[in-house]
């Protein structure tokens, strides 16, 4: 009964992912190179990310700073705002300098450092997707629910040079609605 509207594509993939996670193989992206195992690869990539993440947010013990990037990182959404990157949220813009170093976001520039090596093994993985990654492991490494989001974020530039759209506590306002969300899968 359980296995009633799951295709043979979607029981494929997650044997694979099952196997790899049981086994504690790690496949090369070599194995996912058709168009038509882009999302298994997309699946792989991200479970094998949170789990290093988990890992290292483990050790470091750093679930309450990561959680607060991802506020930070989310909290800067204008739903009045028409275009996708000037409406803000989960974009990570949090990186960037502007946004790392105004005054709410004091300290956070540690959790960026801290997800780097990460982001480094993980390089096809956004940085708007790690970091609400984060965010949601913060959460269940510290008792919580699991939480599972839709990845498949694209980051916002680095356009604080010339104007910056996300700064607090006012926004441009352009009227309207949208902006780009994740429409990858749920890890």
């Amino acid at each position: 009964d359980w296995l009633k509207g799951i295709t043979a594509a979607d029981f494929f993939e997650f044997m694979i992912i099952l196997a790899i996670t049981v086994t504690g193989l790690r496949m090369t992206s070599k194995y996912f190179v058709s168009g038509k195992n882009k999302r298994a690869k997309m699946i792989l990539s991200l479970s094998q990310c949170k789990a290093d993440l988990k890992r290292e947010m483990t050790r470091m013990k750093c679930s309450p700073i990561m959680l607060r990037l991802a506020w930070s990182d989310c909290a800067t959404y204008d739903k009045n705002a028409r275009f996708w990157p000037e409406c803000g949220g989960a974009t990570g813009a949090i990186r960037f300098q502007p946004e790392v170093r105004h005054e709410n976001n004091a300290g956070l520039f540690k959790a960026i450092k801290l997800l780097e090596p990460v982001k480094k093994r993980h390089p096809d993985v956004s940085w708007s997707d790690m970091i609400q990654m984060a965010g949601v492991l913060s959460v269940e490494i510290t008792g919580g629910p699991i939480i599972k989001i839709r990845y498949g974020r694209i980051d916002a530039p680095n356009f604080h040079e010339e104007r910056n759209f996300h700064s607090y506590p006012v926004q441009d306002s352009m009227g309207g609605a949208g902006g780009k969300k994740g429409r990858g899968p749920k890890v």
